[in-house]
């Protein structure tokens, strides 16, 4: 995905690459806020999801 976007922009963008994926490295990195019904979702069905494998990699940060 990152490739494809990365040819688009050669082609026919103004912004460089970095300037494009900036805001999402930055929600990579940092997080983002998220809704009340997801929170109490996500602890709802906590047990269930502390459990998937790609998900004890970190993607919530507790």
């Amino acid at each position: 995905m990152v490739d494809g976007c990365g040819e688009i922009l050669k082609e026919c963008g103004t912004l460089m690459l970095a300037e494009v994926l900036e805001p999402a490295i930055q929600y990579a990195e940092d997080g983002f806020p998220i809704k009340k019904n997801q929170v109490m979702c996500t602890e709802r069905n906590w047990d269930w999801l502390s459990k998937a494998p790609t998900l004890k990699k970190g993607v919530y940060k507790i």
